[in-house]
């Protein structure tokens, strides 16, 4: 009956499929399992038992989170959930405090309260339930309100959350009128507002206004509740799974399905903003040439489109369009010094194409010159050319035949008064883009000038904005090359470089915008961008790598070649970027692949991640993010509340998967970057007592799995620190009724076969401590591959064998925590001997066993496996086993 040890000396070959048990041609499999849950391989090639999951904070059902990293030492984690963003930092929900201050009238129900502090013929006033701010030109728009507070409030920080509707709006808030000491000049963009700032005084001013020449509307502007900040928005939980987003400094930048696209503003640790997403300059599509004419009302401000036949519906609101007008006319109202028009270009040979008009209309009390202003080839250096000190029309001429001229209007001295200018040139042409505001019928919209109209004259030269709810909105984003890149449909756009606010096409050369098609060959298009030493695009049926001419140079309008990398097809889920390459859900939703620079050929190539444990993600992924440290870990959330891992180092050949259970639903996992390990957040929904709660959870660290003080393995644990040690343990209404192990100053008092019940918030305890952790319990689960370990060793497959030794050797390992046996249901404690022969203490924590190989409850079969199991709270380090089998006998 021959017998043999078998050594394992690495347990990190992870789990695989049932297909690949007995691939031991394969040197990875000799070190794999069947199962692998709760227990994390490393690169180094141990096994650990995973750490708890402690609990940080309430959550929401169908929470999404995103990591927000400014810096190594500002990082956030945003919560989006149905219909609104919550804010974490260091493991805590942002919150209000309660105050007493109040806004009057912040609904904009009434003016009451509120003063109008404009300037020139700019008004403030109330309408409808909403502030109006009316700029004019050379005018400032100011709304103004004082606030008082009360002397115990005046220390404590408030939140002023402001609603803006439509256009810009300037926030200042300071201790006296107009001042800007506690808040300067923060501008506001259409969308939800919470800015925080404290008092320090028994008042203080706020100012709402707009300099610009446009019509500003608010909905409210009031005092923060107290309690989590919460910022609503319009997202759902449905369009939420599919969200595409990517950071540039304190801006997060989202692409939402059937949504206009939002960015999320940081201004504070305590200050957030979420924005619609607006472009005042493009992208257009050029349309085909018509006879439909659309007159606008007005050259600058707010006004109407008049369109020649049916042109308008809902679907074109926030939506832009350009007129082209043959002609350049600009007006303005003065009322101060050194305000002036825009400019008009003039150009030509001879009088009749470089003559143009000047108007001037004062008011009965104008005190004051206006001078006519030149700059030749680009404006800038002006000149002046005329003066004008009243009311005069005239006709001028500029000499100056193949040279480009700009001209202007500028108060050059004021005294008293108002001008109505005009400056009307037939020459040349411009171009003018509006925003669509509201439509009142097919025929006719409201609308804002972004930039000014040549004329109020109808005109067939228009062309409608790319993206709107009619042409659809852009779903995805990356930055790549100093552009923000936008993908829709087939079409990806890329903005001015270093400009990711403009994709204005009168722009020229490679700093131009980019709006190309990428030949994704099918109608659902890109589901995905990843910028990597290339852009990548994902679709449904492939993965495109766009390339310039040569490796380094950046992608431009004339330098981008769409090429298939390869052809396994996306699901819809962002993928994750690992140095230069990056990890990918296959369009099945089960199956994961790498995405790497092949060798030699200098482009993107696939490769199958899940070949040995092609089920392994089944039910079908729903979330995937990446820590880097201790090790490389790709997090995968699947659609049954499970998760999986898997610990990725491929210049170590390191391709091991394992699975992270809990007593509850894993909903989202998300990871931010920190100095020593990366800290892995999970929301978690668990049901008590038939009652859900959703949880805000982070993995401890792999410091905190190795026994000690602060040893720290129970989910949704918390951990009570006390100064003075105490008998009490409490503040656990979280745990209410559930069972729950204790670790307590470097030893367990309540494990698995001894657990406390948590009654009113609390568990019986006499003997004081210090560092206490107290949650739920949970167990690690490894079962070997079959073992067949080659006819060099002497045990083949299909030969009856039976393991009747184990040695393990471990490391920074609890005896007491760990079972083995030939399944999970005859599994038996370790020997309870030390290497030196005497006996170890119950609940020790030892930095090696290594001990004689003990016997093992083994049984006569062609498929004898090994089990081993951990327990919660005992820390579990598996570096090597050596198995001992009898074979060639039916037993």
């Amino acid at each position: 009956m021959p017998r043999q040890n078998a050594p394992v000396y690495s347990l990190n070959g992870g789990e695989v499929g049932p297909s690949a048990l007995a691939r031991f041609d394969l040197q990875r499999l000799q070190f794999a399992a069947e199962r692998m849950e709760n227990l994390f391989p490393e690169v180094i090639g141990q096994m650990s038992f995973r750490p708890g999951l402690e609990r940080l904070d309430d959550s929401l059902a169908n929470t999404v989170m995103i990591p927000f990293v400014v810096d190594s030492d500002t990082r956030y984690m945003l919560a989006l959930s149905d219909g609104q963003l919550r804010v974490m930092q260091n493991g805590r929900l942002v919150r209000r405090e309660s105050v007493a201050t109040q806004v009057q009238n912040g609904d904009f129900n009434s003016f009451t309260g509120w003063s109008n502090q404009s300037t020139g013929t700019a008004t403030a006033g109330v309408d409808a339930g909403n502030l109006v701010l009316e700029g004019a030109p050379a005018s400032e728009a100011v709304a103004r309100q004082q606030v008082s507070v009360s002397v115990g409030d005046q220390q404590t920080e408030h939140g002023l959350d402001i609603v803006v509707n439509r256009g810009l709006v300037t926030l200042n808030v300071g201790t006296t009128a107009g001042g800007t000491d506690l808040i300067s000049s923060q501008v506001l963009r259409p969308g939800q507002h919470s800015i925080a700032f404290v008092p320090g005084a028994s008042s203080f001013w706020i100012d709402l206004l707009t300099p610009e020449n446009r019509t500003v509307v608010l909905s409210s502007c009031e005092v923060s509740p107290a309690g989590v900040l919460s910022i609503s928005q319009p997202w759902t939980s449905e369009n939420l799974r599919g969200i595409s987003h990517d950071q540039s400094r304190d801006i997060l930048f989202l692409g939402i399905d059937g949504l206009q696209q939002r960015q999320i503003e940081r201004r504070g640790d305590t200050s957030w903003s979420v924005v619609r997403y607006q472009v005042d300059d493009g992208p257009f599509r050029v349309e085909d040439p018509t006879t439909t004419t659309i007159q606008p009302s007005v050259t600058d401000g707010n006004g109407t489109l008049t369109a020649s036949r049916p042109l308008f519906d809902n679907s074109d609101i926030g939506s832009l369009l350009r007129l082209i007008h043959n002609e350049q006319n600009v007006s303005s109202t003065f009322s101060g010094a050194n305000q002036t028009t825009e400019n008009i270009r003039v150009t030509g040979v001879g009088s009749t194409s470089r003559t143009f008009t000047v108007v001037v209309n004062t008011s009965q009390d104008w005190n004051g010159t206006i001078d006519l202003e030149s700059s030749i080839a680009e404006p800038g250096s002006w000149t002046t050319q005329r003066t004008f000190t009243g009311t005069e029309t005239a006709s001028i001429t500029n000499n100056l035949d193949n040279q480009i001229v700009f001209f202007r209007l500028n108060v050059s001295a004021y005294t008293a008064g108002t001008a109505t200018v005009e400056l009307r040139y037939a020459g040349g042409s411009t171009t003018g883009v509006c925003r669509i505001l509201r439509v009142l019928s097919p025929t006719s919209a409201t609308m804002e000038v972004l930039q000014f109209f040549g004329s109020t004259n109808p005109t067939t030269q228009w062309d409608r904005g790319e993206w709107s709810a009619r042409f659809g909105w852009p779903n995805t984003v990356a930055f790549h090359d100093g552009r923000i890149w936008w993908g829709r449909g087939d079409t990806v756009f890329g903005s001015i470089s270093d400009r990711f606010f403009s994709f204005d096409d009168t722009q020229v050369g490679d700093s131009g915008p980019v709006v190309r098609t990428v030949n994704a060959e099918t109608a659902r298009g890109i589901v995905w961008l990843q910028s990597l030493q290339r852009l990548v695009v994902g679709t449904d049926i492939s993965e495109i790598s766009i390339r310039a001419s040569s490796f380094d140079e950046p992608l431009t309008a004339n330098a981008f070649v769409p090429r298939k990398a390869s052809t396994r097809g996306c699901a819809n889920i962002a993928p994750v970027e690992i140095d230069k390459n990056a990890v990918f859900v296959q369009r099945s939703g089960s199956r994961v692949f790498e995405l790497a620079l092949e060798s030699g050929v200098v482009d993107y190539a696939s490769r199958d991640l899940t070949e040995l444990h092609t089920r392994v993600c089944e039910p079908g992924i729903r979330s995937i993010a990446v820590q880097r440290q201790p090790d490389t870990r790709i997090w995968f959330v699947l659609n049954d509340g499970t998760a999986r891992v898997l610990t990725y180092e491929p210049t170590e050949n390191v391709v091991a998967w394992s699975r992270v259970t809990t007593n509850g639903v894993i909903e989202d996992v998300e990871v931010l970057p920190s100095t020593i390990e990366d800290e892995v957040y999970l929301s978690v929904a668990r049901t008590f007592n038939n009652d859900t709660v959703y949880e805000f959870q982070r993995l401890a660290r792999s410091t905190n799995a190795n026994g000690g003080t602060l040893n720290r393995m129970a989910d949704s644990f918390v951990h009570i620190s006390n100064d003075t040690p105490s008998a009490t343990i409490d503040g656990l209404d979280h745990l209410e009724g559930q069972q729950v192990i204790v670790w307590a100053d470097g030893q367990a008092i309540h494990d698995q076969s001894n657990m406390a019940t948590v009654s009113g918030g609390a568990i019986p305890n006499t003997t004081p401590y210090s560092e206490v952790t107290v949650g739920l319990p949970y167990t690690g689960n490894w079962k070997s591959t079959k073992l067949a370990y080659g006819a060099a060793l002497g045990t083949p497959l299909n030969q009856y064998k039976k393991v009747d030794h184990l040695g393990l050797f471990m490391v920074d390992t609890a005896p007491d925590g760990v079972r083995i046996g030939r399944d999970a249901n005859n599994l038996t404690g370790l020997n309870r001997f030390g290497a030196d022969g005497q006996i170890i203490p119950d609940g020790a924590v030892l930095s090696e066993y290594d001990v004689d190989m003990q016997q093992f409850n083994g049984d006569w079969r062609t498929d004898s496996r090994v089990c081993i199991q951990a327990q919660a709270p005992y820390p579990v380090h598996v570096a090597a086993m050596v198995v001992g089998m009898k074979t060639n006998d039916r037993g």
